[in-house]
């Protein structure tokens, strides 16, 4: 493919403007803009669970009556006809979660997970009236629990009635696929597979598949606000290998069905598992060379050898998706969308790689040529290597982009909305010769751009997609996602940075309808921790923007700043709703020992902030009505 300059810009093409009213791709022509929706006869939400109903009750705060039921189980339901270029013209994330199944993907059987409903990233069906939104960014891991990491348990449930009770309509949260050196989220043995660590104890032993006695007391961590990967890496399997022979000997059918229905990812992903085991952890470029390049004789004596073992990462994998089924239906059932999270590239030592890797930039050794990263900038002076083999994108493009076509279909199985990240890697992608120390060294390459979407609109549908549109953009970016329709991303604390001049798209009154709206993502620091570790102008300059003071908390205003802006969707970290400082951040980039760990304490969820969040989604109109929840 033909080379870009070094700042990834084709020739005629100039960087997005950094100052200024927003570029015009940016913006929404007249007749694309959607009509205000109407005030007045807006049913509330329903009751929120009890023990968040009695703080709210005593301050005279409910009124409230239980809408009926949606007409149809989740997944069920009459299929939309999709409208032409996708999302362009819809607008998303509404009602339910769960009426009408995705064009091209079958409605599941009995038992199997259910599809979300085919709204747009901002939550309506075609003719519906936008509707204003707000959520919460919340990882799983970072759910309070007594066993080492938060998990899909109780806890999961009771933090969708919390968000329901607050008047929140959104829980986005980061990809929960299993993590291997660094516990990154980003970086996972499998793009279709869940985190065993995920899976909860508890909910376990009540289906009788563990006894208390065989986790209790485990030393699973001392600091019950940071996760301890070495613990759970030393103990949590073990465990679940109980379960899932329980799991065999009482529910033999269900796991065979299970099985049998998720072979497509599954078999390859357990044998990759349980080879690795047998080679001590050891990466797959690192295997014997028979196993290395797949000869068939090998892997088949590896399926006999290893026959207990793959056993074993079949029956993780099915308490994993039995668990996750319930959260969906507790969402669903709750008005709550959980909105996931997927990364443009995968780790090289996955499944994944392993087992396609005709898909990817490898040469006769399977080793990759380039990798992905980023190029040099104001952050940081040696660029980002990632290190992530890098897509063959002609060869993709030759069997109709059919690997990521069953990628982003999969996950849409898993989620109400998904966030496309690094989007700007579709339209031009920084490659870095392997080997290379740094990524000083790389080079910009084109990418496949609207023609990716085009078939992923044709397939699986691109309305419930939203692109993550941060760092260098480019005009093409910009009509890349223009022309795909999906939502971009804004990012309050980007607005105030004096560093790269950029700023200006960032602030709340440039702001289109048609995107997501952040205070910081889980790669920015708190809001607290940003305004105690910005230079002092910009700080200053963040606080007459916003009006901040110490009455309403600086956090809290940072966060009306985006509640109150015209992005339809504004979703804060969980961190900036506890007014955290930024000992709490979740990942520092290019950082490894320290990410992915923080944890909320125990009671968090009191009525007093159950009102005080509501109140903020009343005042600025993002209470759903019960007909676009």
């Amino acid at each position: 493919m033909p080379l870009l300059d070094a700042r990834g810009l084709r020739g005629g093409d100039a960087p997005a403007r950094a100052r200024g009213r927003p570029h015009r791709h940016l913006r929404l022509r007249r007749r694309d803009r959607p009509r205000r929706a109407p005030r007045g006869h807006r049913p509330r939400l329903p009751r929120p669970p009890r023990h968040l109903d009695r703080g709210l009750r005593r301050r005279g705060r409910l009124a409230v009556q239980r809408p009926a039921p949606h007409d149809g189980a989740p997944g069920h339901g009459a299929s939309r006809p999709q409208g032409r270029g996708g999302a362009a013209r819809g607008h998303p994330w509404g009602e339910g979660a769960c009426r009408a199944r995705v064009r091209a993907v079958p409605t599941p059987a009995q038992g199997e997970r259910a599809l979300a409903a085919p709204r747009d990233a901002r939550g309506t069906r075609r003719g519906e009236e936008v509707m204003r939104r707000s959520g919460v960014l919340m990882a799983i891991t970072s759910l309070p629990s007594a066993w080492g990491v938060g998990t899909m348990g109780a806890a999961a449930r009771e933090f969708v009635d919390f968000l329901a009770a607050a008047g929140q309509t959104v829980w986005q949260i980061l990809p929960i696929g299993p993590t291997g050196f660094g516990d990154s989220p980003y970086q996972v043995f499998s793009t279709y597979a869940g985190n065993p660590y995920l899976i909860d104890l508890d909910d376990l032993a009540e289906e009788g598949l563990l006894e208390r006695s065989e986790y209790e007391g485990r030393p699973w961590g001392d600091d019950p606000l940071s996760v301890d990967y070495g613990a759970l890496f030393r103990g949590r399997l073990e465990v679940l290998g109980r379960a899932v022979s329980r799991l065999r000997e009482t529910r033999g059918a269900e796991l065979a069905s299970f099985c049998a229905r998720e072979s497509a990812w599954l078999e390859d992903y357990a044998l990759f598992m349980a080879i690795k085991d047998a080679c001590q952890g050891a990466p797959w470029g690192a295997w014997p060379e028979p196993l290395r390049r797949r000869d068939e004789e090998a892997l088949a004596a590896a399926r006999h050898d290893l026959a207990e073992r793959i056993d074993y990462w079949q029956g993780v994998q099915c308490l994993f998706f039995r668990q996750w089924d319930r959260l969906r239906e507790h969402a669903a059932r709750s008005g709550v969308l959980l909105m996931g999270d997927i990364p443009i590239y995968v780790a090289p030592d996955s499944a994944d790689v392993w087992a396609n890797p005709g898909q990817f930039q490898l040469d006769e050794r399977l080793v990759p040529t380039e990798v992905a990263g980023c190029p040099p900038d104001g952050f940081a002076a040696g660029g980002q290597l990632w290190g992530n083999p890098l897509y063959d994108w002609e060869r993709m493009a030759g069997d109709g982009y059919a690997w990521w076509v069953e990628r982003v279909s999969y996950q849409l199985r898993l989620y109400d909305i998904l966030r496309i990240d690094h989007f700007r890697g579709f339209d031009s992608y920084y490659a870095i010769p392997f080997g290379a120390p740094d990524a000083r060294e790389g080079r910009w390459r084109e990418g496949p751009g609207a023609a990716l979407f085009e078939r992923l609109r044709e397939t699986c549908g691109t309305e419930r997609l939203v692109a993550e549109d941060l760092g260098y953009l480019t005009d093409s970016v910009a009509r890349l996602r223009e022309e795909t329709g999906l939502p971009g991303m804004r990012v309050l604390e980007f607005a105030f940075d004096s560093v790269d001049g950029s700023g200006s798209v960032y602030l709340p009154h440039a702001y289109p309808r048609n995107c997501v709206a952040y205070v910081g993502t889980h790669d920015n620091d708190t809001a607290l921790g940003w305004l105690a570790g910005a230079c002092p102008e910009d700080a200053e300059r963040a606080r007459d923007y916003l009006g901040l003071n110490e009455r309403e908390g600086e956090g809290w205003g940072m966060m009306r700043g985006i509640w109150s802006s015209v992005a339809d969707t504004a979703i804060v970290q969980m961190q900036d709703v506890l007014c955290l400082g930024g000992e709490t951040r979740m990942n520092v980039p290019s950082t490894v020992g320290t990410n992915w760990k923080w944890r909320a304490p125990a009671h968090y969820a009191t009525p007093e902030l159950v009102r005080r969040l509501r109140r903020q989604a009343e005042l600025f109109d993002r209470v759903p009505t019960v007909g676009n929840r």
